[in-house]
């Protein structure tokens, strides 16, 4: 954050509200308030907002994002299943991926 030279947006709140949960009602609004054409084109987070409501929210905007899964034995088969897949998609600008589902599951809800 040292090299940001515009901030958006700030509430401040209590020490023991820093959780997605929290921070998803004033990034909703935040984005209610501004035209479309001035939101970001990707909603990044940590593991912390790969969570069915935010996921959700995001796809009900058609906001793209993209979250940090947490390591957990599910993903970990996973991802030992895909590296034994040898073809790769082409996605585009030179990148190519491979893509697999999973159901996601925990205290908040799950995705698939």
């Amino acid at each position: 954050m040292a090299g940001v030279r515009l901030v958006l947006d700030v509430d401040v709140v209590a020490g023991n509200e820093h959780t997605s949960k929290h921070f998803a009602p004033g990034l909703w609004a935040l984005l209610d308030r501004i035209p479309r054409d001035l939101w970001p084109s990707l909603l990044r987070g940590d593991c912390g907002f790969g969570n069915e409501p935010i996921m959700r929210e995001a796809e009900q905007r058609g906001l793209a994002y993209l979250f940090k899964l947490r390591l957990t034995a599910n993903v970990k088969r996973m991802i030992e299943r895909l590296s034994t897949q040898r073809e790769w998609a082409n996605t585009g600008q030179g990148w190519q991926a491979k893509e697999s589902l999973l159901r996601l599951e925990g205290g908040a809800g799950s995705a698939a």
